[in-house]
């Protein structure tokens, strides 16, 4: 394979992979994180405090989850996609986290939902509950924002990026990942040659004579 078949490739392959990676980390957020339960009786739902602390894990777990994995899509783009550093990089890492993470949440609620199976309130029992990690109706600052957790990721993404990029020397940032050569400071007189003499000066031959 060519190196511009293998630069064409090289993208394709890594967000394949971290497509992947997403969904696992939906089936694994929705193995690690604890239920809460719900007891229905005849008066209703019976749902004690502390299960209400285990429900709101759910999203926390996932939070810490997407913190990480974005980190290492940054590490990735940035090691593995070495042609692509500087702008179309950052871009391509924080779209890639993006999609994947939003992957992962859908995954995972479906997963868990599977796992818990439902609540029947028409049914006196025990049931397990997790949280949607859509955050359906969550808000900031008083404005809605079911997107929190989305953004975990991809944030993540672009601050690691810039540190690698601020970290590196390479030039990552400038066209064509050239670093503009030095300008010659004011005043700057280069060495004269080797065989030069100044006016006045006796020649060589005659110092010898």
């Amino acid at each position: 394979m060519s190196a511009l078949a293998s630069a064409r490739v090289r993208p394709l392959l890594v967000a394949v992979a971290f497509l992947i990676l997403g969904v696992l980390l939906g089936v694994l957020w929705a193995f690690v994180i604890p239920y809460a339960e719900v007891t229905v009786t005849e008066r209703g739902l019976a749902f004690p405090a502390p299960q209400s602390a285990l429900l709101f894990s759910g999203p926390a777990v996932f939070a810490l989850l997407a913190f990480g994995f974005g980190a290492v899509c940054a590490l990735a783009v940035w090691i593995l996609l070495r042609s692509a550093r500087g702008v179309t990089g950052l871009l391509f890492a924080v779209a890639l986290a993006l999609v994947a993470s939003g992957l992962a949440m859908e995954v995972g609620s479906a997963v868990a939902d599977a796992r818990a199976g439902g609540v029947d309130p028409h049914t006196p029992g025990t049931y397990q509950l997790v949280d949607d990690l859509w955050l359906t109706g969550a808000g900031w600052n008083f404005l809605a924002a079911p997107w929190l957790l989305l953004i975990c990721a991809p944030g993540t993404a672009a601050l690691v990026y810039f540190v690698c990029a601020a970290g590196s020397g390479d030039g990552a940032w400038h066209p064509r990942g050239q670093i503009p050569p030095e300008e010659p400071s004011v005043g700057a007189v280069p060495p004269p040659p080797a065989d030069w003499n100044y006016p006045g000066a006796p020649a060589a031959d005659g110092l010898r004579a």
